[in-house]
């Protein structure tokens, strides 16, 4: 997508401090809907996913929609596991912990993207603009945070930060996904694949035309064929009384009327 010069940086800050922040759990923000129930379960996953199928959509509109969708899974989890409507204060710390276990890719480059070029009026009101300042809040959130944030002490907060982020994983996974920089890789070996198909596809179609074609040029010398039998028939049929005289004068005529190579 379009973006400005800074924009590969803040992406690459905004990384590095999502690895930074693994070991981060549902328990810092306070959240339990993520071990409820299957049910909500599901609906996390699912709302994970549509932040990372965000970025291979190129419409301001359709990257929104992803972001209004995800957020409408997060509000079933909250639903399904309360057992009754959801409030904004129980929603933004979900929103954040998804945010945090999925490392959306190119996640700044797209926020950026939908503020430069979407319909302002659209994106400042209405459930659209709701949801998406919710994403831009999070994502500020986890921009700055401090040991306050998660109830932890300055300089426990300062050991957490600077642990080897390959070495320990937070607990409460969502799931089992590659880090940040692996989920890159495998959206680009997604997109070549696609590409690839997408080729195969076009080459069956060139062949099923050249199919199509083959088989109208012989029913043509089919016909062709045919006619010129039932002409020589016609014009001299003392010369061609018996069966055995006919079938050589036919093997002749199509030895002599060989459909064109092609």
């Amino acid at each position: 997508s379009p973006r400005h010069s800074d924009d590969e940086d803040k992406d690459s800050m905004f990384c590095r401090q999502l690895r930074r922040l693994r070991w981060v759990t549902a328990k810092h923000l306070d959240i339990e809907v993520v071990e409820s129930s299957d049910k909500a379960f599901t609906s996390l996953q699912r709302a994970q996913h549509e932040l990372l199928t965000m970025d291979m959509h190129r419409a301001p509109s359709d990257k929104l929609k992803h972001i209004v969708n995800s957020s409408k899974h997060i509000f079933n989890a909250l639903m399904e596991a309360q057992s009754g409507p959801a409030s904004a204060d129980d929603f933004l710390p979900v929103l954040i912990f998804i945010i945090l276990k999925s490392a959306p890719h190119r996640l700044q480059s797209n926020i950026q993207y939908i503020s430069r070029f979407s319909n302002q009026n659209h994106l400042m009101s209405g459930e659209s603009g709701y949801h998406f300042t919710n994403v831009c809040c999070a994502v500020s959130f986890l921009e700055n945070v401090t040991g306050k944030s998660f109830k932890v002490s300055d300089e426990e907060f300062e050991r957490l930060m600077n642990v080897n982020p390959l070495a320990e994983d937070g607990e409460d996974q969502i799931d089992s996904r590659p880090r940040p920089e692996e989920s890159c890789a495998v959206l680009t070996r997604l997109l070549s694949l696609n590409n690839g198909i997408g080729e195969l596809f076009s080459v069956q179609e060139r062949q099923i035309k050249e199919c199509q074609r083959l088989k109208k040029e012989f029913a043509l010398f089919r016909a062709d064929l045919v006619d010129q039998v039932q002409n020589i028939l016609s014009e001299e049929p003392g010369k061609l009384s018996s069966p055995s005289q006919q079938q050589e004068a036919f093997k002749t005529l199509a030895t002599s009327s060989s459909p064109p190579p092609s």
